[in-house]
């Protein structure tokens, strides 16, 4: 498997693996974006501006946040203890949905 993985790369080269792979992150990022604004204007109806920053804040957040906080959990539970963290953050955050008409009246 690795002899063909090192072949293809010698074959395409890298730096069209590195180009392909700059555009295929750059398109799944562009969906996930449109997605996530997309859902808050269908859960968010007063306080739309709010959730807007909050998104848009989310991202410089968490690219700063998330790195320190991997290497605190891996060096506290191991790799696979960080990846059931991060599991069970998200676990949370979906169940946390049914609260917006309560908490935040939207």
């Amino acid at each position: 498997m690795l002899a063909r993985v090192r072949l293809l790369i010698v074959r395409i080269g890298i730096f069209n693996i590195i180009l392909l792979l700059m555009y295929a992150l750059g398109l799944g990022g562009c969906f996930s974006f449109a997605s996530g604004y997309g859902s808050i204007n269908v859960y968010f109806s007063k306080l739309r501006p709010l959730a807007f920053g909050l998104s848009a804040m989310g991202g410089g957040l968490g690219s700063t946040v998330l790195p320190i906080l991997s290497v605190s959990l891996i060096h506290q539970y191991g790799w696979r203890g960080m990846f059931h963290e991060y599991t069970q953050l998200r676990a949370c955050s979906e169940k946390m949905k049914p609260f917006c008409d309560v908490i935040l009246h939207c």
